[in-house]
């Protein structure tokens, strides 16, 4: 099989997780090479609600302090905002809401408690049915599309390679190492592989 390109590390995937390893590795010096078997952002991480507040990661309080610089880092917009209301329909979901909140304060997070009146003087089109809401001052939210074309952008200006149409169909190995990937279009040498590949990274390890 031809060789197309090589690099200190391949990744399989072209969504945020897969470009965003890329980018990071670049930014350390690592040369990296994304492979994509459509376009980048074309699948779950470009159709998804955006939410940005994943406290339950162990990576979350990474994510909190990163969103807001983020667009700064990359130097490409991702149309960042922060702040989240969950509004309740009834005060069970209220007091539930309510209870959810309580270890995200006590790592220091700012929370309102608002009732329903207050909800809809934030949320003009909010229902008159609800009953209250809960207000984080953290979180956000941000445009799934262009956060995954920010961070493709910016892996390219730091010198990264992003392959879209390249469908691989193998992992290479040397001997009992990683020797890069093959597809469609043939192979890529690596010393390092990152299945990214979403919904298909069981698949293909």
């Amino acid at each position: 099989m031809a060789r197309v390109d090589g690099a200190t590390a391949v990744v399989i995937g072209g969504g945020v997780t897969g470009l965003s390893s890329a980018w990071w590795l670049a930014k350390s010096g690592v040369d990296a090479i994304v492979v994509e078997r459509g376009v980048v952002g074309a699948e779950a991480s470009g159709r998804n609600g955006g939410q940005t507040l994943h406290l339950d990661s162990p990576f979350g309080m990474e994510e909190q302090r990163l969103w807001p610089i983020l667009d700064e880092m990359l130097g490409y917009p991702t149309e960042w905002q922060p702040g989240r209301i969950d509004a309740a329909l009834d005060e069970e979901t209220f007091e539930a809401q309510t209870a959810a909140t309580a270890p995200e304060v006590e790592k220091g997070f700012e929370v309102e408690y608002l009732d329903g009146d207050q909800v809809r003087e934030l949320v003009p089109l909010a229902s008159r049915r609800i009953v209250g809401g809960v207000y984080r001052h953290y979180g956000g939210h941000a445009n799934p599309q262009l956060t995954v074309q920010a961070y493709a952008w910016s892996l390219q200006d730091l010198g990264g390679r992003i392959y879209q149409h390249h469908t691989v169909t193998g992992i290479r190995m040397d001997g009992d190492s990683v020797g890069g990937v093959d597809t469609d279009k043939g192979a890529f040498g690596a010393d390092f592989v990152i299945d990214a590949a979403g919904p298909s990274t069981g698949m293909i390890a």
